[in-house]
């Protein structure tokens, strides 16, 4: 395998990385959303949509070696915007081509997002220090807010790879990777992780930079990462049984949305809240079935940490997190179910939206795989599994 020249647009090589590795031949497998010009999630030239950020993107998988994705993730494109070709850490099987954690099949890779201002030289020691195999390179904002911010990401092969199938249910695989994601924060120096990046269906933009602005890619020498003692730290988690919904008493106020709700979604779901669903419905159960890639952490599974919904609006868009929804009944307090974010959405001047407005934009964004069918996604909020009946008293009838 000929040795790219090392320059400005190619990678620096560290810790005894060599392109003569005979196991940079391996193959692995990757899903992306093809560009114009086909490739890696357009890493050979392609600049094309569609892009991670395209609810109507077909993700796609396809083999590479090994050699090939490490230098994907080591080579940039100039582009004004973040958005654009990402890949999935591995193989995501047959399905409606979303980008869903049902699909996935295998992981070949793992990857770790440290935006919070992390020194590059201390990461790369870090990196250096764990004597794994890896490509570290700088992020689209990287350096370019005010102040500005060191943002970094690392990607690194795993031995064996990472497969769903071994384990009880998605819902055991997923707290097995996360706990795989944290495993590798900590190898690598134990810097602090961006968790938004640690589904099993996670997608990670291949390098560019903003036009004039400091970047830099870095391939690290050395061995595979083995999961498997980081996984083996966690429990599989036990889910709580249908209908164990509980509330001392159910409110007597008016549903929430209609006139207050901001958005025509939220109006538009303001009927169902009336009609007492918002008093049963079991969000974060929905959330965690039917939209696992946007949980952050489950938490209690009762109250789960998610993707905000509104994080365009965020005085930070590349921090998403700081929102979670909680289930109808969870705790004497809650006659209704609950979404909430923490961050003032520059939109609505702080003034904050109601918990239909984030219910329906979860539907509008297609959370769920209803696509724009707006009636079926409401039959579904209706369904008995995620609203059981609830009494007097907190009896389940």
């Amino acid at each position: 395998m000929a040795a790219p020249v090392q320059g400005w647009n190619h990678p620096v090589l560290c810790n005894g990385f060599h392109w003569d590795d005979p196991r940079l031949l391996d193959r692995a497998w990757l899903t992306h959303a093809p560009s114009r010009q086909g490739g890696m999630g357009g890493a050979r030239g392609g600049n094309g949509p569609p892009h991670a950020s395209d609810a109507k993107a077909v993700w796609l998988a396809d083999e590479f070696s090994l050699g090939g994705v490490l230098m994907g993730f080591a080579r940039y494109r100039e582009r004004r915007h973040k958005d654009g070709p990402a890949v999935v850490l591995g193989h995501l099987g047959p399905g409606d081509g979303r980008r869903k954690s049902e699909r996935v099949v295998s992981l070949y890779f793992c990857g770790a997002d440290f935006d919070h201002d992390i020194d590059g030289e201390a990461l790369r020691s870090g990196v250096a220090a764990s004597g794994l195999m890896a490509a570290v390179y700088s992020t689209h904002s990287h350096l370019t807010g005010d102040p500005p911010v060191q943002k970094w990401r690392v990607i690194t092969p795993l031995r064996p790879r990472f497969d769903v199938a071994d384990f009880r249910d998605l819902r055991e695989a997923q707290a097995k990777w996360r706990a795989v994601c944290c495993g590798f924060a900590e190898a690598v120096g134990g810097f602090e992780l961006d968790q938004a990046r640690t589904d099993l269906a996670g997608a990670f933009y291949l390098p560019s930079h903003q036009p004039g602005a400091p970047h830099e890619s870095y391939l690290f020498g050395g061995e595979f990462f083995d999961w498997r003692p980081y996984a083996a730290k966690v429990s599989a988690p036990e889910r709580r049984a249908r209908g164990q919904v509980s509330y001392s008493s159910r409110s007597q106020q008016a549903a929430p949305g209609g006139p207050q709700s901001i958005t025509n979604g939220g109006r538009a779901l303001s009927g169902w809240a009336r009609a007492g669903y918002a008093e049963t419905f079991q969000i974060a159960d929905f959330i965690a079935d039917y939209a696992h890639d946007q949980v952050i952490d489950l938490g209690t599974h009762d109250a789960i940490d998610i993707i905000c919904p509104f994080a365009e609006h965020h005085s930070d868009p590349d921090q998403p997190g700081g929102c979670w929804a909680v289930n109808a009944g969870f705790g004497d307090q809650t006659p209704t179910f609950i979404v909430k974010c923490h961050h003032n959405h520059a939109e609505t001047g702080g003034a904050g939206y109601t918990l239909l407005d984030y219910l329906a934009k979860m539907v509008t964004d297609d959370w769920f795989g209803f696509g724009d069918d707006f009636e079926a996604a409401q039959h579904a909020l209706e369904s008995e599994e995620y609203n059981p009946t609830i009494s007097q008293g907190g009896e389940v009838k």
